[in-house]
């Protein structure tokens, strides 16, 4: 409902960086800086037009490959370890 369990779920298996989408603006940013691989959306909270352009959006933005924002991925892998 709130799309925050599957967040938190997602994020217990390996490779997983899941972000609870609810703007364009954290969804955005949640791929381009924290190259972020699953979208979870909250019915609760998010209307079904809105969640389209959340998709969208987090589909189509890439990760921005930019050294600090590969060292954080870097060391959110060796968490997972």
């Amino acid at each position: 409902k709130s799309g925050a369990g599957e967040a938190i779920v997602a994020n217990k298996i390996r490779g997983i960086r899941a972000i609870q989408g609810f703007s364009d603006e954290n969804v955005k940013l949640s791929r381009e800086d924290n190259n972020a691989n699953i979208l979870s959306l909250g019915t609760a909270f998010v209307e079904m037009e809105k969640a389209l352009t959340f998709i969208d959006l987090f589909i189509n933005t890439p990760f921005s490959n930019e050294e600090r924002h590969v060292r954080r991925v870097e060391k959110i892998t060796e968490l997972e370890s």
